[in-house]
C-alpha cells in the first residue's frame, strides 16, 4: 500500500485518505511526516488529519515525542494543543514524561511561545495523571 502524503496545506483529498486508512502499518511509518503538517493548525490539511489521531494509542507515542523532543516550540504547542486532547490514556500516559519535562523545565523558546504554559494546562485537565 502506497499512503501518498498532502502535497499542499490545501491537499485535502490526501489527508482525507489518510484518515480513511486509519493507523494501518503504512500510516504509522509515515507518521513523523504526517505530523510535520500540525507545524500550524490553521492549514486546511492539518485540520483534516486530526481524526486519525482520535482515541490513538501507544503506537503514535514515538512520533509525537519527537516533536514534543524537538527545537520547533509552535510545531509543541499545536501538536500539546490539539492532537494530546484527543489520544487514548495509554497514549498520554506515554508522553506524560515528555509533557512534565516541557511543563517544569522549559527551554526559553518553550516559554516564549507559551508551550510551557499549554503542557501545564494539559497536566492539569488530565485527571489520569498528577502534574
Amino acid at each position: 500500500m502506497n499512503v501518498l502524503l498532502p502535497t499542499d496545506k490545501h491537499d485535502l483529498a490526501a489527508a482525507e485518505a489518510i484518515v480513511s486508512l486509519g493507523l494501518v502499518p503504512e500510516v504509522l511509518s509515515r507518521l513523523p511526516e504526517i505530523l510535520e503538517w500540525f507545524q500550524d493548525i490553521n492549514w486546511p490539511v492539518a485540520r483534516a488529519l486530526v481524526p486519525l489521531f482520535r482515541q490513538a494509542g501507544p503506537e503514535v507515542v514515538p512520533a509525537i515525542e519527537k516533536v514534543l523532543k524537538g527545537d520547533d516550540d509552535v510545531h509543541k504547542y499545536w501538536v500539546l494543543q490539539i492532537l494530546l486532547q484527543i489520544l487514548s490514556e495509554p497514549a498520554k500516559a506515554g508522553l506524560v514524561a515528555t509533557v512534565n519535562r516541557i511543563a517544569h523545565t522549559p527551554t526559553a523558546g518553550e516559554v516564549a511561545e507559551e508551550v510551557d504554559q499549554e503542557a501545564r494546562d494539559f497536566l492539569e485537565s488530565w485527571p489520569g495523571i498528577a502534574g
